[in-house]
């Protein structure tokens, strides 16, 4: 059994949905401060970082990643995320077992991580 993220516990009983499907992906791509200096604070959701912001809503308990660089950088120069501080992108792949994944529109993922330590998958784009 791998040992949890720190924010699995928000995760409720219907979280992640049905839907979610337990796949491989790579390359996927994950908008982060600092691509050379990853961690995993990196790599939490919403619910997490602002959980009164976002009281128990299940797609905020999942991290965002992209399976196109050209999509992970448009999405990177809007200026809600240039205001986050998000200027880099890594690159990295998900494995069976590290979560759940669900597939919005335009090349975005919802990712419940499972895995503890899911920035060790990732490294600094070109």
């Amino acid at each position: 059994m791998h040992k949890l993220v720190p924010w699995h516990s928000l995760y409720s009983k219907n979280c992640p949905p049905s839907t979610a499907i337990d796949s491989d992906e790579s390359p996927v791509y994950r908008l982060v401060k600092n691509k050379n200096q990853l961690n995993i604070a990196d790599f939490a959701p919403h619910r997490w970082i602002s959980p009164a912001k976002y009281p128990n809503k299940c797609d905020l308990c999942a991290t965002s990643v992209f399976n196109d660089l050209k999509k992970a950088k448009k999405v990177m120069m809007m200026p809600n995320i240039r205001k986050k501080g998000l200027k880099d992108i890594a690159e990295g792949s998900i494995q069976c077992g590290d979560g759940k994944l669900q597939y919005d529109k335009n090349n975005h993922i919802n990712w419940w991580i499972i895995t503890h330590e899911p920035h060790l998958q990732f490294k600094a784009t070109p």
